[in-house]
Parts: C-alpha cells; sequence; structure tokens
C-alpha cells in the first residue's frame, strides 16, 4: 500500500514534492520517508503522518476549516520528539509596506493551469489570502500574507513563496506569482 506510482507534481499545489500511494501520499523529509493524508469537512480538518523508517507518527484533528494551526501542532510535535530533519523552520525577516502598495496586491488571481483562484484581501496593514475555487472544502480559509521584500511574500504554514509582478511597466500590478520548490505558477489578475 506504500507503493508510489502517481508523481504528485502537477497533481495538487500542497503536496507538490510527495507521491501517491493507494491511499497515502509519500513524502521524503530530509533522509526519512513518510506517508500521509489529510481530510476535512465544514467545521473540521484533520492530518496524520507515519514515518516508514523511523516508526514515529501523529494524527491530528481540529475543529475548524482553517488548516494553519494543524502544521504548527505537527511541526511542534515533530521538534519536542526529535523527529530527525521533519522540521527546519526558515527565518525571514519582515519589512513594512505602504497602504498604497498592500491596496494595489489586492485582488483575484485566476490560475487557469490548475483550475485555482485566490483573493488576496488587505485587511488593516496586512495581506490576506483566500480560496476562491468553486469546488473548495474550506471556503473560509484565510492565512496571512508576510512580506520580506517590496513585492515578495510569505505564509507561516508552508513553503510557498508569492511575488506580486506587472506584465509590463507601466501596467498596475497585474500577475502573482507562487513558488513551490522547482515549480513556478503564474496567476493573472481578474
Amino acid at each position: 500500500m506504500l507503493t508510489p506510482f502517481i508523481d504528485t507534481a502537477d497533481y495538487q499545489l500542497s503536496y507538490a514534492k510527495a507521491k501517491l500511494s493507494p491511499g497515502f501520499f509519500l513524502i521524503d523529509k530530509s533522509d526519512e520517508k513518510y506517508f500521509f493524508h489529510s481530510g476535512g469537512a465544514d467545521g473540521y480538518s484533520s492530518i496524520y503522518y507515519g514515518g516508514l523508517q523511523n516508526g514515529k507518527g501523529a494524527v491530528i484533528m481540529v475543529n475548524s476549516n482553517n488548516t494553519q494551526i494543524i502544521f504548527e501542532i505537527l511541526n511542534a510535535i515533530a521538534s519536542v520528539y526529535n523527529w530527525k530533519n521533519f522540521y527546519q523552520p526558515q527565518l525571514k525577516a519582515t519589512v513594512n509596506l505602504t497602504d498604497s502598495l498592500l491596496s494595489a496586491y489586492q485582488g483575484e488571481y485566476v490560475f487557469e493551469n490548475i483550475g485555482v483562484s485566490f483573493s488576496v484581501q488587505k485587511e488593516g496593514n496586512a495581506l490576506y489570502l483566500k480560496s476562491k475555487s468553486a469546488n473548495d472544502p474550506y471556503p473560509d480559509m484565510s492565512e496571512q500574507m508576510y512580506p520580506y521584500t517590496s513585492e515578495k511574500f510569505f505564509l507561516l504554514s508552508n513553503k510557498l513563496e508569492f511575488k506580486f509582478v506587472a506584465a509590463k511597466k507601466e501596467d498596475p500590478i497585474n500577475v502573482m506569482y507562487i513558488k513551490n520548490g522547482d515549480s513556478l505558477l503564474k496567476g493573472i489578475k481578474k
């Protein structure tokens, strides 16, 4: 059941480095292999992780559509119980951006190649990424985006990086790139 048969590099954005076996996603975390799967419905979310070589694992269930906390809990478990190289935090300094620049990034960005749309909304002095997909099981999901340059942002829940640009110098901001490892996705502002 843990023999991979599909490489999900273009299958799902959040599992870009995983392979798929019958019922499990398989991922390499440094020199360890893990199997996992997530799920949820309106009002709850869950994930389980298990080590193929080390016997370590966790099951996490939360009463929320917002999955951000799940990965924070998983990384805390991995740190406390010494899961070798599972969680390797990256420290990034954030920068303060003007209200006018943050406002320029707002809008709905359509990623036609993966059939997903994201809304970027300014709330106070921060940007939030929200899913806009019609079939999204987590329609209320919202996560703060943190700027580390004037055009690049990151999330706390994963290693995705976001970059806002104008297609042409004279255009307003109308393109959002999402970088996930070696994958680069392009979304166009509606």
